[in-house]
């Protein structure tokens, strides 16, 4: 019962840590980086999604805890990057991408 309460409770705790100083050091990056006029896609979106993956370690669960941890690992987070730039390249290719008023 132990272990199991552990499985449990540790990502959640490593998840709020992760929320803690990734959220306040993203926002700090993104700060310094919009100051000089630097900011890029990546690194915006890079940031973002360790944030995310902070979110998604606090909630119990399996696949939000996957997901979590995986957003930490960089080379995952690279591959999720070339996989949101495809999909929005091959909408714009597409005529697909854009707000349509309706």
């Amino acid at each position: 019962i132990m272990t199991v309460i552990i499985l449990i409770v540790a990502p959640g705790l490593l998840g709020l840590i992760m929320v803690i100083t990734q959220g306040s050091s993203t926002i700090g990056r993104i700060k310094a980086a919009y100051i000089q006029k630097k900011i890029t896609g990546f690194q915006f979106v890079d940031s973002i999604m360790i944030f995310l993956g902070g979110w998604l370690l606090i909630f119990p669960g399996l696949v939000s805890g996957l997901l979590g941890l995986s957003t930490l690992l960089p080379k995952i987070r690279s591959i999720y990057w070339d996989l949101l730039v495809c999909k929005i390249v091959n909408k714009i290719i597409r005529g697909k991408f854009g707000f349509h008023i309706r």
